[in-house]
């Protein structure tokens, strides 16, 4: 297990003082759990690889319990399953901002007023007018941010940014997540 949050990620974490560090790890057997749970119909929660997300309906005959506690700033896990020392498979598990209901954690938006504000205190004046701030805030996030897919963010455009914002030298990050406020964030970080 280790964390793969692309850097751009991760160093926006930590200008912020947000843990970037895997605290606690533990695997237990789960083969009694998925005999239990397969009565109710226990599925595989869409484990995403590098070709995408896995099945859907996909039914577990045994496996592991895997729990993880980590900082807010892990938001990208690789998980390898090896045996004798040979890589059987990976898969990438990531962490977006959501709860269980598909609202915004409180975290992140938290942490979004923050960089909002520190931005604000960098290019905003008491003089200035609203529209005149609109402007300047409009003129920054223009300046710093790239979207995915465009030419800009290619390797072989821009190796640097490609390497801070994918995983394992994979696009892997912008398909796994379609996160908002994090995106928004990350416009003025």
């Amino acid at each position: 297990m280790e964390n793969v949050t692309p850097t751009a990620y991760t160093k926006m974490f930590r200008d912020m003082g947000v843990s970037c560090v895997i605290s606690k790890k533990s695997v237990l057997s789960a083969q009694d759990y998925v005999r239990e749970m397969q009565r109710y119909g226990f599925k595989i929660l869409e484990p995403f690889t590098e070709n995408g997300p896995g099945k859907r309906n996909e039914t577990p005959a045994g496996g592991k319990i895997i729990e993880i506690e980590a900082g807010a700033g892990v938001r990208v896990i690789k998980l390898t399953a090896k045996k004798d020392g040979v890589v059987l498979g990976y898969v990438y598990l990531g962490s977006s901002g959501y709860n269980s209901e598909r609202e915004y954690s409180a975290f992140d938006l938290n942490l979004y007023k923050q960089v909002r504000e520190r931005v604000e205190a960098k290019i905003w004046t008491d003089q200035m007018s609203n529209l005149e701030k609109i402007g300047a805030m409009a003129e920054y996030i223009n300046e710093t941010t790239h979207y995915p897919n465009m030419e800009i963010t290619s390797k072989e455009y821009n190796p640097t940014l490609w390497n801070d914002w994918s995983v394992d030298g994979k696009q892997l990050f912008y398909s796994m997540f379609n996160d908002v406020i994090l995106n928004r964030i990350m416009a003025m970080a």
